[in-house]
């Protein structure tokens, strides 16, 4: 960890707004996460809902603990196909 001293105002309160418009894209991002059902994702896969329920079970592709699948893990699952 860098340790630094800062003695400037304007410096300070730039500082807080680089740290603030970060902290609101990072925000943002998470915000838009799209979770989806099996079903949802057996349709979108062509897939059974069946068939998806046993990799999610398998953990062949990562869900929530309610068995919701971010788009992330759907595209995961499409690379190691």
């Amino acid at each position: 960890m860098k340790l630094a001293i800062i003695q400037s105002e304007d410096l300070i309160k730039e500082i807080k707004e680089t740290i603030g418009s970060e902290l609101k894209a990072h925000f943002n991002e998470n915000k838009e996460l799209r979770l989806y059902t099996i079903n949802q994702v057996a349709k979108k896969l062509g897939m059974s809902h069946s068939t998806v329920k046993k990799l999610v079970k398998s953990g062949t592709i990562a869900s929530t603990r309610n068995d919701r699948i971010t788009e992330e893990a759907i595209d995961d699952f499409l690379k190691n196909k």
